[in-house]
């Protein structure tokens, strides 16, 4: 049994980095001023020639916005589900609405990737890619009332184990050995 769930647990880590890191590399191509700004906070903050280490990542808040940016519009699990343990009442936000009943054992599927792209959650801008929306006024607008809006990790008792280090740390790893940080000679 340990066998299977450190196989699930590295695969599961392999797969959401490469999708993390294939959605970073498309979102650096089509918004070179990002790309840029990214590339002068990583030389300023490791140099062209040291390898960056998890404390580098720590003080780079740009890379992180960036991070969460493409993980907010380019999910690696893009839709999910979980089943109710217990039953719940759900109440909705819209005025007159009834509530939901949701019994035990009912499998509830939801989509992030659609969550993640919803006006009313994350602002009239909701579908352009803009890091600094997890740097400037929108992250207190948005995000800190109900901090369930941003759900690349889960949340919950059942949420990802490398949320605050391996994937992020390791994106960015893999973002500074794409050569990115090399002089553009060309």
């Amino acid at each position: 049994m340990l066998k299977d769930e450190l196989i699930n647990l590295l695969v599961a880590g392999r797969d959401t980095t490469a999708s993390t890191l294939t959605f970073s590399l498309y979102m650096l191509a089509e918004h070179p001023a990002i790309e840029a700004r990214l590339r002068r906070e990583v030389l300023e903050a490791v140099g062209p020639n040291r390898q960056p280490t998890a404390d580098d990542f720590r003080g780079m808040k740009f890379m992180r916005a960036f991070l969460n940016e493409v993980l907010r519009l380019y999910p690696s699990v893009p839709i999910n589900n979980r089943t109710a343990s217990q039953p719940a009442v759900w109440t909705s936000k819209t005025p007159g609405s009834k509530p939901y009943y949701v019994p035990a054992g009912v499998r509830i599927i939801y989509s992030v990737l659609l969550m993640h792209r919803r006006t009313d959650l994350w602002g009239p801008d909701a579908l352009e890619f803009d890091p600094d929306r997890f740097l400037d006024e929108r992250v207190q607008k948005y995000l800190t009332p109900n901090p369930y809006t941003f759900l690349p990790f889960n949340a919950g008792p059942r949420i990802c184990l490398g949320q605050q280090s391996y994937c992020l740390c390791e994106a960015f790893i893999g973002y500074s050995d794409t050569n990115l940080l090399a002089s553009k000679t060309m």
